[in-house]
């Protein structure tokens, strides 16, 4: 508590990875912040970089919670299909939700009811065009 106030309870929720968001969720001050970062294997491989950054995290008092998902829908929303998300998941536990996504609606957000903070983040490459 801080005079006298909770904690601002926070879920950063990300299906893979996504390495600013871990920083993010690492340097948010635990006098102020809980942290619960939810999280899955979806690239299915378990490298020293991964371990480290898991690392990094619980060495910055981020709690991490991993739940599982088979593959996801082809779909607009994204679905992910044979999922535990919403087993582990709880949303009445947070005042708001962290993420990273590529815009329109996406499978867990649209079924949360929490303010939720979208990082727009599309996959790209160079911009040729601003180079000299």
């Amino acid at each position: 508590m801080i005079n006298n106030r909770p904690l601002t309870q926070i879920a950063f929720i990300k299906f893979g990875t996504e390495r600013w968001m871990q920083m993010m969720a690492a340097n948010l001050k635990n006098d102020t912040y809980l942290i619960d970062y939810y999280y899955c294997d979806a690239d299915n491989h378990n490298g020293s970089s991964d371990r480290d950054r898991m690392k990094y995290m619980l060495d910055h008092k981020v709690n991490l919670i991993k739940f599982k998902v088979e593959s996801i829908a082809n779909n607009h929303t994204r679905d992910w299909i044979n999922t535990d998300f919403w087993d582990v998941f709880d949303e009445n536990k947070y005042d708001l939700i962290q993420t990273a996504k590529a815009g329109p609606a996406e499978y867990p957000f649209y079924k949360i009811n929490k303010p939720i903070i979208e990082h727009i983040t599309l996959e790209g490459a160079i911009d040729r065009l601003c180079q000299n």
